[in-house]
């Protein structure tokens, strides 16, 4: 179909966010202070505009300084992306030996099809994946070209079923299925060690439960003091340089006193302007007012990656500064189009205000991939609170549409004040527009609301019959079939 390969790689982004976020929840329950390391990684916005960062681990303990990376997988195995001929490529690199490897079974959900990620983690040390890294083996070049992408795998055994342990040792696991059955698996031949302790119960597909790594690590945040992240300010190696930088704005007490040190670097002490950038952000962070300045220099650079990454930056920063600053690419109709999308995108993080005032005149800006992006970034603030400050833009018919698409794609579903205003509030120039909403919203949630409502009642449902009836319940308008009709239509050139 239409977009297929976009959808799909929308598909794989979002398992790989919800396994973060969640490997991100259940290291801070074992006592990591753990901030999102590779920015988006918790994320599955798609930009056109592709920042090149470095390659670097999607998660990073402020606490202890371990770095972690996580990997979501539909089918669980011991696998890392590897490029043999290119040192910046390998599976390893920006990894310390005591760094994790985080390795998460995702399935779909059979009712929403969402992405859930299983309940177990397992945990491999960076160390402990090197020393076995000669037991590993290299999968063919993801694609034709020189240096591409491959898969190195680890030998696991993963139960397809689920069930308990009853029994561990070196040479064997024994495990009752959930039929009762009882399995042994050996571990001898194969050269594994197990993974699992006796009283274990387990999902299907989702604990590796034996592998040619000698063990799994200890999820625990263990330190005597906090890691010094004020002596990586002077390493060599962008990565580690990149890590500090980007802690210390998180750490009040140490990162005012490398303020001075954070001034350096973001005023050339690097020829990285990503690692200058990030620290004007981490200086922002800690209360240094002149940073944003700082930031918006870089918004004037000529590399459109740049920009992007300091519009980013903006959005997580969420202070009133920021949220002025993103108003003012957003406004700038001579900014390009994505850039004015992502400052309305992430103007919808700056929650220190009610983000629906800031977004609400661009629901009508002329370039509808801005407005779009303004609709969906207003959804979590639609309520019976913001409701009638939102009808009360219905009229123009640009700003209407977005306005009803908004309610829509919204979960505001107390219908009672829509036929409120509808009955007693509504201007002519706004009625159309409201009927329009309940033709959208569906007969089943509106019907109930117009019930008591007498001779009103049924002249708004015998206005409404048409959308319910001919429209919302013919076939061809379901978006499976939309697609496919686009989809065929473009196959329109005959041979003659």
């Amino acid at each position: 179909m239409a977009f297929k390969s976009d959808r799909s790689f929308l598909d794989k982004l979002t398992m790989g966010a919800l396994g973060t976020t969640y490997a991100k929840n259940v290291l801070m329950y074992h006592g990591h202070k753990v901030i999102e390391l590779e920015r988006c990684s918790t994320s599955n916005k798609i930009w056109s505009t592709k920042v090149k960062r470095l390659r670097i681990p999607d998660l990073l303990c402020v606490n202890c300084g371990r770095r972690m990376e996580v990997r979501s997988k539909s089918t669980l195995k011991i696998t890392m992306s590897d490029s043999p001929s290119i040192p910046h490529r390998r599976w390893d690199y920006g990894l310390r030996d005591d760094d994790l490897v985080l390795l998460i079974a995702c399935n779909k959900d059979l009712h929403t099809s969402n992405w859930v990620p299983s309940s177990a983690i397992n945990a491999f040390t960076v160390g402990d994946l090197r020393a076995t890294v000669h037991l590993s083996r290299l999968g063919p070049p993801k694609s034709a070209a020189e240096g591409a992408e491959r898969d190195r795998t680890w030998p696991c055994y993963v139960p397809s079923f689920g069930g308990q342990v009853i029994e561990v040792k070196p040479e064997f696991i024994s495990v009752r299925k959930v039929n009762g059955r009882r399995q042994t698996y050996s571990l001898v031949r194969a050269g594994y060690h197990p993974h699992v302790f006796r009283g274990q119960t387990f999902e299907p597909d989702s604990v590796i439960a034996a592998s040619v790594v000698p063990r799994l690590a200890d999820l625990s945040c263990h330190v005597d003091k906090p890691f010094d992240f004020i002596a990586n300010l002077a390493a060599t190696d962008r990565e580690t340089l990149y890590c500090a930088v980007k802690a210390l704005g998180r750490l009040p007490e140490a990162g005012k006193a490398a303020i001075s040190h954070l001034l350096r670097i973001a005023g050339g002490g690097t020829d990285d302007q990503l690692v200058r950038l990030e620290a004007y952000a981490s200086l922002a962070r800690l209360g240094y007012a002149r940073a944003w300045k700082g930031i918006s220099t870089f918004l004037q650079s000529g590399s459109p990656e740049v920009r992007m990454e300091a519009v980013l930056i903006l959005g997580e920063l969420n202070d009133p500064a920021a949220q002025s600053i993103l108003s003012d690419i957003a406004s700038n109709h001579a900014n390009d189009s994505e850039l004015r999308a992502a400052a309305v995108w992430e103007m919808g993080h700056c929650r220190f205000d009610n983000p629906l005032n800031q977004l609400l005149p661009y629901f009508g800006d002329d370039d509808h991939f801005v407005a779009i992006h303004a609709i969906v970034a207003s959804l979590p603030y639609i309520n019976a609170e913001t409701l009638p400050f939102l009808l009360q833009e219905l009229g123009p018919p640009h700003r209407s549409a977005a306005v009803v698409r908004a309610i829509v794609e919204s979960n505001f579903r107390d219908v009672n004040l829509l036929v409120d205003y509808l009955f007693r509030i509504s201007t002519e120039a706004q009625k159309p527009w409201i009927l329009y909403l309940f033709g959208l919203l569906g007969e089943e949630v509106v019907r109930p609301a117009l019930v008591g409502h007498g001779k009103e009642e049924d002249e708004t449902a015998q206005m409404l019959s048409i959308l319910w009836n001919q429209h919302f319940h013919n076939w061809t308008n379901e978006f499976s079939a939309q697609d496919l009709l686009d989809y065929t239509l473009r196959q329109n050139i005959r041979g003659t």
